[in-house]
Formats: C-alpha cells, sequence, structure tokens
C-alpha cells in the first residue's frame, strides 16, 4: 500500500483515519477531520488513510497530512502507472485511472472555474492522450542532484517539499535520458551539490531534450541530426575544469569512456552557467558547447526548428499535433487571411498557420533568442517572406507593429495567442479588441488566468464560444485549454 512519510513527523502531531473525497489544485489529496480540511500529499479521491498532520499555521485553512499509510485504496487506483508514483512529486494524479484523471482534471480545472465566473459554455470531452503513448512521450525532463548513500543520483521534488527523490526512469521520458542521467553522474560525482537555502555548492541540475519523439529529424537519407541534448547547469563555470569535465562526459556519452564498451547516445553537449539564488533551471546565465553549438533540432508537424536550453516547446510530443490541429481548426481559415501568432515562441504555431494562408503571419515573442531561432525556423521552412518575428513584450510590441504593417496593406483578422502561465495583460485584451479579429484562439496552460483574460476579452468585445481541452500533462494537475472566440455582434 502507498504511504508517506515527512521529516516533520512528530508521534505528538494530530492523528486520525481520513477518507480522501477530492483534489486540491496543488495535487494534494483534500480530506476533513472534524470540521478541518487536511491536505493529503501522495494521496487521491476515494483513499481512506491513517495520517498524522500539522495544524494549519495563523490564518491558514488546511492542515496538511506529514505522514499517512493508505488502509484501503481508491477504487480508481491504478497501481501499475508508475513505479514512481508514491514517492515522485511530479505528477500527484499518477496513481489514478488515467479515465478517472481526465474527469477530476476536466471539472476542477476548466468547468468549476468557468461556472464560477458566470460562462455558460460548454466544455468539449479533452482530447486524452492514446493508450498505447502514455509512456517515452516527454520531449523535455529537468532532474536536480542529490546524493544517497554517498552515490549521485538524479531526481524531482517530493510533493510540496524540496526533497529530491530519485527518478531517472521516469516511465513518460525516453529510455536514452535516464542512461544519459547514469552516465552523467559517473563523471559529475565529485562536484558539490547546489543548495538552495545556502546557495553553495555547482551542481544544480541537469536538463535533457529530446527533438526526435514521435517522429526523425533527418532532413535527408542518412544525415545525422543533431535531436538529443544534455546541458548540465552549474552555479559557475569557474569553480570546475570545464573543459576537462566536458571531455570525460562527451566521452560517456559516447560510450567511449575506456571502461566498457556501451552505446553511443548521439547527445549534443551544452553547458549552463546560473549564478542567481532560486530553483529556475536553466535559468539566467550564459552557455558554453565545445562545439560552438547552441541548439537541437526538433520536428513539430510539418516543420523542424532549432531548440536550445532557453526554448519554450510543449513537453507531450505526441500531443501537441493535437493541440495545434486544434487551435488552426478553431480559426476557420478560408487560406488567404493575415494571422497575428502572439506569445510566438520559436515559431511552431506561426509556420503552421503560414503552411495554411497565402497572408502574412506576424510572430511576437519575448525571447530574443527565440525570435532569432524563429526566424531562423522560417528561413529553413522556406517561409520568411511570410512570417515576421519580433522580440519584446506584447503587449509594448502589439499596437505599434499593427500600425506599421498597416501600411504595407497587413490587416490581420484572425490570432492564436499562447501565452505563459501568466496569461496576457490587459492592454493586450484591449489591443486584441481594437485590433477588428473577427475571430481569436487562446491556447492556454493556465485555467485561472484563461477564466479572468476571458472576462477581459470579452469586455473588449470578443466573445468566449466554445472551449476545448487537451491532455498534454499525463499525472499532474494541468490542462490544455484551446479557447475560441468571435467579435462580439
Amino acid at each position: 500500500m502507498p504511504s508517506m512519510t515527512s521529516s516533520k513527523t512528530s508521534d505528538n502531531l494530530p492523528a486520525g483515519t481520513l477518507t480522501v473525497t477530492g483534489l486540491h489544485p496543488s495535487g494534494a489529496g483534500l480530506s476533513t477531520f472534524e470540521g478541518l480540511t487536511v491536505l493529503v500529499p501522495g494521496a487521491i479521491p476515494g483513499d481512506v488513510v491513517d495520517a498524522r498532520w500539522t495544524p494549519p499555521k495563523p490564518g491558514g485553512r488546511f492542515g496538511l497530512a506529514q505522514s499517512f499509510t493508505v488502509v484501503s485504496a481508491s477504487p480508481d487506483a491504478d497501481p501499475t502507472r508508475c513505479p514512481l508514483a508514491d514517492a515522485c512529486g511530479g505528477c500527484p494524479a499518477g496513481r489514478l485511472r488515467y479515465e478517472a484523471e481526465l474527469a477530476v482534471k476536466t471539472r476542477l480545472l476548466l468547468e468549476e472555474p468557468l461556472r464560477a465566473a458566470g460562462f455558460a459554455v460548454p466544455v468539449e470531452t479533452p482530447a486524452g492522450q492514446p493508450e498505447g503513448a502514455r509512456t517515452g512521450f516527454r520531449n523535455k525532463a529537468i532532474l536536480r542532484p542529490v546524493r544517497i548513500d554517498g552515490k549521485l543520483r538524479f531526481g524531482m521534488y517530493r510533493a510540496r517539499s524540496h526533497e529530491v527523490v530519485p527518478a531517472e526512469d521516469c516511465p513518460q521520458t525516453p529510455a536514452w535520458m535516464a542512461e544519459a542521467l547514469r552516465r552523467t553522474a559517473e563523471v559529475l560525482t565529485e562536484v558539490p551539490l547546489y543548495d538552495e537555502k545556502t546557495g553553495e555548492g555547482i551542481l544544480r541540475a541537469v536538463l535533457l531534450r529530446d527533438g526526435a519523439v514521435g517522429g526523425t529529424t533527418d532532413e535527408e537519407p542518412g544525415k545525422a541530426a543533431r535531436t538529443r541534448l544534455l546541458t548540465p547547469v552549474l552555479k559557475s563555470f569557474d569553480a570546475v575544469d570545464l573543459q576537462t569535465l566536458d571531455a570525460m562526459l562527451r566521452a560517456a556519452l559516447a560510450g567511449r569512456d575506456g571502461r566498457e564498451e556501451k552505446e553511443d547516445l548521439r547527445v549534443t553537449l551544452i553547458w549552463r552557467e546560473n549564478a542567481e539564488p532560486g530553483n529556475a533551471v536553466p535559468g539566467p546565465g550564459r552557455s558554453w558547447s565545445a562545439d560552438a553549438v547552441d541548439a537541437i533540432d526538433a520536428r513539430v508537424m510539418d516543420d523542424i526548428f532549432a531548440v536550445g536550453p532557453d526554448t519554450f516547446l510543449q513537453v507531450n510530443a505526441v500531443q501537441t499535433p493535437v493541440l495545434y490541429r486544434k487551435a488552426i481548426d478553431a480559426l476557420e481559415l478560408t487560406g488567404d487571411e493575415d494571422l497575428l501568432d502572439l506569445y510566438s515562441g520559436v515559431g511552431t504555431i506561426t509556420l503552421a498557420l503560414a503552411r495554411r494562408t497565402k497572408g502574412r503571419v506576424l510572430g511576437i515573442e519575448v525571447n530574443p533568442k527565440s525570435v532569432e531561432n524563429a526566424r531562423r525556423n522560417a528561413a529553413r521552412a522556406g517561409l520568411e517572406n511570410r512570417t515576421r518575428f519580433e522580440a519584446g513584450l506584447v503587449e509594448d510590441l502589439l499596437s505599434n507593429l499593427l500600425a506599421e504593417e498597416a501600411s504595407a496593406g497587413f490587416r490581420p483578422v484572425k490570432a492564436v495567442i499562447d501565452p505563459a502561465f501568466k496569461g496576457i495583460e490587459a492592454s493586450v485584451a484591449k489591443a486584441l479588441g481594437d485590433a477588428g479579429l473577427t475571430r481569436l484562439v487562446y491556447v492556454s496552460c493556465n485555467p485561472q488566468t484563461f477564466v479572468r483574460d476571458a472576462k477581459r476579452l470579452e469586455a473588449a468585445g470578443l466573445k468566449l464560444i466554445r472551449v476545448e481541452a487537451v491532455d498534454m500533462f499525463l499525472g499532474a494537475l494541468h490542462l490544455e485549454a484551446v479557447g475560441t472566440f468571435v467579435r462580439n455582434g
């Protein structure tokens, strides 16, 4: 039976038998005991647990379970989904049957917030991940270092803590990543680990990317494209002999470290320096590669994109085409429109739109490196003459760029926006309303800001008529929403 223990556990804490009835947005199980709501990280709806918990802090609302043992497992539990689910905090819903997970997420993340905000639009049944494609689908992983019994391991934070638990063998990542992490641990075993509290230490994390999950990126038969990336993140390059470590790690990843013959993992190695406090990865700082490369190739739908350590790219390679096709279909293109793609990243949606219209597409993205890569991607696709990418905040650039482009005959009638977790600024909603758009599609990873922004867009004259959902984050309390807005009246 699953159980959880925290370093805070004490026999003096309140204890009792709890029935978990729901999930908190954090992913913790929700239960009540004598009128007190208790969060139980790691438990799922339907579990009956014996638990000990800390009472709420002054002014707080929730008790927090510090240890629990499952007395009776939920009827919706699926112990076969992930062997790491009991310890790893990456997938709080990872013990649920997938169908039950989808139902809980749809209700909690979309239906209830939309209803509470006064929207009467239905939420279509989420596009779930196909049964045969629920492992090895992630194209990105970030793992933190930890020493266990003197051995360097890499893992994820335990639920509601910064305790790292080993997770190299996460079933959602391609198998090569686990092997690459093991070889990396052997090479970096003597590097001091970074401590978030004190700021001491060197090795902060390892970031891995796979551009070929779900397909090949080879543009020519026999051409070996760069599709695998490993980025060790260090507090300081100057604190280590970087060139020696680089040579050792390259040899290990290539299977030629001299001890035994191993498979060449064909990994591109780019190091990252990040001296800033906190736990952001890769975070601000310089990158270095002995090969002077800054990106690998990643295929998304019809095109190949340059993707570096900083690049935003949807992490679910199987569901990304599903998400983008829903967004494109929702635009109801006629084939000759000028279009906007805001928060455009490296141009994944921009190029897909440019392939489906004879008009031009304007992309705005805050990350200058992503804009540089977007232009490179457009040129590779032969679409540089029908796309334009500019770097900056959407709220700073949109109105001026629209006025500038209008003189050249560019008049967008439809738009896709795909902002980060914080959503859009109120000024952006107003500018979109003033732009004369007939149709707007909002791709959102945060239902809370989506609902807020939907109200702003409606105030600007764009009415929400449909919400679709795509599950991009199996086991996590996240859904990607696709909202369709049309001109009021």
